[in-house]
């Protein structure tokens, strides 16, 4: 029987007939307008991404976090890019990813890893408030780990995988672009020539002069998204801004062996933090009050 059953289930069809199918409804407005709101988020939502995910140009130097390119207003225009193998940055053809020359600084975008820096602040250097920005110290560091580096002689490489002084640039931004300044007060430079100014050849770059000029004038351009995150991002206090107490309050956070929620403090010795912060060695008196109290986890 219940081979009956699944014989007669089946339609008896023949060779060249014709396959009904079924027609499809239409959908109801309400539908119809949940899938339209849908499809346009969804397209909102991309394009949000991809805003995310576009290069703009550095305003202030709170914007020098996470990845940076750095070009050169020539024609075409120039990007700063790493060269592994030997150690060294020079200045390039600055390409789209079809492969053209870029003519506009507004349409260059960085389109190999060679030409990303990472931009990271040095801790305890200048101050967070957007009024004292002179002392910031920052460091670049290229997809191999290594850092963007100068020494004494002006030669410009990309060769130290530990941040020392020649590791330290300090940004200065003016209405031309940005300039980066060496711990030896020279400033970084790419070798502009205008008689080759088209030809495919990498410029050199290094840092001799200790002036600012239209070789030394940079453009950088960071992530949209980590520009947004830059600017919506409280100012944070540093030691340098707090008090005295506050001040060794969060740096035995910091330290404290432990980790333990209640930071160990020993009253008294105001006096001797506050002569150390006019000499501007703040951190130095806030390490030996930490040696002697046993409280640093790093320094015992």
């Amino acid at each position: 029987m219940s081979e009956y059953h699944a014989v007669r289930g089946h339609k008896l069809t023949f060779k060249g007939d014709k396959v009904k199918t079924k027609k499809k409804k239409p959908k109801d407005k309400k539908t119809r307008t949940v899938d339209d709101s849908q499809s346009s988020a969804a397209d909102i939502s991309s394009a949000d991404a991809t805003a995310h995910h576009a290069w703009t140009s550095v305003k202030t130097v709170h914007d020098l976090k996470g990845p940076v390119s750095i070009f050169f207003n020539s024609q075409p225009v120039r990007c700063l890019a790493v060269d592994s193998d030997q150690g060294v940055v020079q200045g390039v053809m600055a390409q789209t990813n079809h492969g053209t020359l870029v003519d506009s600084l507004s349409m260059a975008q960085p389109e190999a890893v060679g030409h990303v820096l990472v931009a990271q602040r040095v801790r305890n250097t200048g101050s967070t408030s957007k009024t004292a920005d002179s002392d910031l110290k920052y460091t670049f560091k290229a997809f191999d780990g290594k850092y963007l580096s100068c020494d004494a002689a002006g030669t410009v490489t990309v060769d130290q995988l530990a941040v020392g002084p020649r590791e330290m640039w300090t940004p200065v931004i003016r209405e031309t672009g940005i300039s980066l300044q060496s711990v030896y007060d020279t400033f970084l430079t790419v070798g502009f020539d205008p008689q080759h100014e088209s030809s495919p050849t990498p410029w050199p770059v290094d840092c001799k002069t200790d002036q600012i000029g239209f070789c030394q004038t940079f453009v950088m351009k960071c992530q949209t998204r980590g520009r947004s995150l830059a600017s919506t991002d409280p100012d944070a206090p540093t030691l340098a801004s707090m008090d005295t107490a506050n001040a060794e309050q969060e740096s035995i956070k910091r330290y404290q062996s432990g980790r333990t929620s209640h930071p160990y403090m020993v009253t008294g010795h105001d006096r001797v933090l506050k002569r150390a912060r006019r000499d501007g060695k703040m951190a130095e008196a806030l390490l030996d009050r930490r040696e002697r109290q046993k409280s640093d986890r790093y320094c015992k």
